[in-house]
């Protein structure tokens, strides 16, 4: 630097050197975070400063190679600093999940990762615990990051399914015609085959049998039983179309008492007896499982068909069982070629007292004197086998 004086005519000349010094600065950096074996070097060099860290060195430079808390005071010519870091070290994230697993369903397994050093993680299922309950079959995957790096790790698990308990239809009846169509499940995990040793996916049956399935695997064996029925063909026994008397009727009849009647008259009975006097087409519907057959029988009435009866029902109007030997039975007769009959006697509040013959007991004990009814159905073989007559009454009991 150079300084000049002025005087009147004086001047005067003066040099000096002057030096300036630069400020100082001091700036360690953010707290950090490094892998076990990493060194950081911590470099504060300034001209015209001393330094003194945390450790007592006094250098411009430290190594750091394990955690720790360091701190540096910087003295230079203008100012004093200081500055602290925290420097923490990490190690590697060692994850094994072992290998790929299979278990039977219904069970669960445990994955564990189990995390022994610092570091941030999570499944791909969402879960952040370092271990996790799995009941379901898929891949698992494992990532953990720290200082060190980013790690993972990934197990496939297989849930076997055990073999369903059901594997067949209920019990079933059949038409005789018919054919029934099984089918088994298709799993590749579970092998199945059926009662007659095969183990092809469709099963035909077209017989009465007892049919099993079976399945099994590791996890389990499983036998399902269903009884086939087939029934025999529906057969009735009505007959061809007829033609029959106008004062008579015949018995139509079918031939399974198994199965299940409904005919064109309302009547679900086996056999229903044709109406009197009515030319009609009778038809059938025959329920047997799930089986149906319909047949059906013309009956035509005429007075062409009529053969004359010439025969009586007789019987005495008044019965006096008292043990004389006379009139202690009531009985009827006829001289009608009769060969099925059947007679009820009823007392006058309409009650069954007895059937056919009556000797004038009840259960043993002597019946009330009074009148009684009687109803008297027979069949005889004057127009057709099954021609049936009624014939009704009343007589007086004494004693």
């Amino acid at each position: 630097m150079t300084l000049i004086a002025y005087s009147d005519t004086l001047v005067d000349t003066t040099m000096s050197n002057v030096f300036i010094y630069p400020r100082q600065t001091l700036d360690l950096g953010p707290d950090t975070l490094l892998c076990e074996g990493d060194i950081l070097e911590l470099n504060i060099q300034q001209d015209y400063s001393t330094y003194l860290w945390s450790d007592g060195s006094a250098t411009d430079s430290m190594l750091v190679d394990s955690s720790a808390i360091v701190s540096v005071r910087l003295f230079g010519f203008c100012d004093t600093l200081q500055d602290t870091i925290i420097i923490r070290f990490d190690m590697p994230v060692p994850i094994d999940l072992g290998p790929d697993t299979t278990f039977c369903e219904g069970s669960t397994i445990e994955l564990d990762a189990d995390v022994t050093v610092e570091a941030e993680y999570q499944w791909n299922t969402g879960d952040t615990s370092d271990h996790i309950i799995v009941s379901k079959s898929g891949l698992y995957i494992f990532e953990a990051a720290n200082g060190c790096g980013e790690f993972n790790d990934s197990i496939s698990v297989t849930i076997i399914p055990l073999p369903d308990t059901v594997l067949l239809p209920a019990d079933t009846i059949n038409c005789f015609d018919a054919q029934i169509i099984l089918e088994r499940p298709v799993n590749d995990s579970i092998t199945y085959f059926w009662s007659d040793s095969t183990s092809v996916t469709r099963f035909e049956v077209d017989s009465t049998q007892q049919v099993w399935l079976a399945a099994f695997n590791e996890c389990g064996f499983v036998v399902d039983t269903m009884n086939i029925l087939f029934n025999g063909e529906i057969k009735t026994e009505l007959g061809e179309d007829t033609n029959i008397c106008d004062k008579d009727s015949i018995q139509l009849s079918g031939s399974d008492s198994t199965a299940t009647y409904f005919w064109s008259t309302g009547d679900t009975t086996i056999s229903i007896y044709t109406e009197v006097g009515l030319n009609e087409n009778y038809i059938v519907t025959i329920f047997k499982g799930e089986c149906a057959k319909v047949e059906s029988k013309r009956v035509r009435s005429s007075d062409i068909f009529c053969v004359s009866i010439d025969c009586d029902v007789e019987f005495g109007n008044v019965f006096s069982p008292n043990g004389d030997g006379l009139n202690d039975l009531f009985r009827i007769t006829s001289d009608c070629d009769v060969y099925s009959f059947d007679m009820s006697i009823y007392n006058r509040w309409g009650q069954l007292v007895n059937f056919g013959g009556w000797d004038g007991f009840i259960n043993g004990e002597p019946a009330a004197e009074g009148v009684y009814y009687f109803i008297v159905e027979y069949k005889d073989f004057v127009v057709v086998d099954a021609d049936r007559q009624l014939t009704r009454g009343s007589f007086t009991l004494t004693r």
